[in-house]
């Protein structure tokens, strides 16, 4: 089955990739990580899908700073799709950060 590996030798059972991860083919003795951009929603996944508008997925870690721009908030990869944090938008598909809100604009919680 896709969506799970098994990497020791006479296993008689596959494990599912974790959330984040995924393995697109049979036989796989490991899960990929999915791109930047780009997340699963559960585990077992053989395949990433593109992140919506107002999310994002890095493969690096990302920094956004709090309400007061003192506070940093430290996004670890994760491979899913994360949503914006407050004060930042995305109004694209795809995408690995989100935008700092201007001067005199803010995110509204829906």
């Amino acid at each position: 089955h896709t969506g799970r590996f098994s990497n020791a030798s006479g296993s008689t059972v596959c494990s599912l990739c974790d959330n984040g991860k995924f393995a697109y083919a049979t036989k796989q003795t490991n899960c990929s990580d999915c791109a930047g951009g780009t997340g699963t929603f559960q585990e077992g996944s053989s395949f990433c899908s593109p992140c919506a508008k107002g999310k994002f997925s890095s493969p690096t870690p990302v920094t956004f700073f709090g309400e007061s721009k003192n506070t940093e908030i430290v996004i670890p990869p994760r491979g899913v799709c994360e949503l914006c944090p407050m004060q930042t938008f995305q109004g694209s598909e795809e995408k690995q950060t989100c935008e700092v809100c201007p001067d005199n604009k803010f995110t509204k919680v829906p």
